[in-house]
């Protein structure tokens, strides 16, 4: 099993999802805004684990630029020509002005990057 899911690991991210999760009740209790209470929990704890960075308010743009950038795989299999290149390998090797799904996977990774390295500095 990774270190990063055993049991002492996950206990020193307890206090973390404590704080996390209190935060969020609290927030619950003072808005009707669910989404972007849960929105701002799960980001906070993603963030805080990959770059140090603690999300303290739910009108931070960090929450729906991960749930866009989570979306991308969805868009992905649901158009034709990821099925078609899966099913037929061989149709990568056409240049990009025929293969359509390369720009949008070339975007996709740009935008992935870009964010990453963002929070990275």
């Amino acid at each position: 099993m990774s270190s990063f899911l055993d049991t002492t690991a996950v206990s020193r991210y307890r206090s973390l999802e404590d704080m996390e999760s209190k935060q969020a009740l609290a927030e619950l209790l003072e808005s009707d805004d669910f989404e972007a209470s849960l929105s701002r929990y799960a980001g906070s704890i993603l963030m805080k684990l990959g770059y140090g960075i603690r999300l303290e308010t739910t009108d931070n743009e960090i929450p729906a630029k991960l749930h866009a950038m989570n979306r991308h795989p969805f868009e992905a299999m649901g158009n034709t020509y990821y099925s078609l290149v899966e099913l037929f390998p061989i149709l990568d090797k056409l240049p990009s002005c025929l293969a359509p799904w390369k720009q949008f996977s070339a975007n996709v990774e740009r935008e992935a990057t870009e964010f990453h390295m963002k929070h990275f500095e």
